[in-house]
């Protein structure tokens, strides 16, 4: 699978006659931004000891969130291949953007539903497609790949920061974190 993506790219490159670096400059102009509210709050994330559960944070959808994240960080293909359904859409995401409060908590997002239910998402950082770690940031895999002329190119992200929240797209080779949804 990796390798047809890999041949998909460079057919793309050969046919608008691109260089590797101009390509990813054309794939990461277009993404959407975000502020957010600059107020911090103390409150911890989640423990890994607790039980999972989906959360009604009162979307119009009906999503429901996890209550944690996955543990570990994930390639694209290894969060298709091991939670397929149960990973959302960029729309999904863009949902509980526009319809939650979001308050940075010092190492993450607290993020209010309509109804005052509340999740945690970490800024747990990702690792590059060479292994190198980078920390403070946080990015999580959607499900939605980021198409142009017809070709799927690579795959939409949320990346967030102490004041930032976008998405994005980016190599399926990085390991990003991932959050769980099922329907109500």
């Amino acid at each position: 699978f990796q390798m047809k993506k890999f041949i998909v790219i460079a057919i793309v490159m050969v046919a608008t006659h691109l260089s590797c670096s101009q390509l990813q400059a054309q794939i990461f102009r277009g993404f959407d931004s975000y502020s957010v509210k600059d107020e911090v709050i103390t409150e911890h994330s989640t423990s890994k000891s607790e039980t999972k559960s989906y959360i009604d944070l009162g979307l119009p959808s009906g999503t429901l969130w996890c209550n944690q994240s996955e543990e570990g960080l994930y390639t694209h293909d290894d969060a298709v291949i091991r939670f397929g359904d149960a990973l959302h859409t960029t729309e999904q995401w863009k949902e509980l953007q526009n319809s939650c409060q979001w308050t940075w908590n010092g190492n993450g997002y607290k993020i209010v539903g309509p109804n005052g239910a509340s999740i945690i998402l970490p800024a747990a950082g990702r690792h590059l497609c060479d292994g190198t770690p980078e920390r403070g940031s946080g990015y999580y895999w959607s499900a939605s790949p980021f198409v142009k002329d017809n070709l799927i190119l690579t795959f939409d992200n949320l990346f967030f920061t102490t004041s930032t929240v976008m998405f994005y797209y980016s190599s399926p080779c990085n390991q990003y974190s991932i959050r769980l949804i099922q329907m109500r």
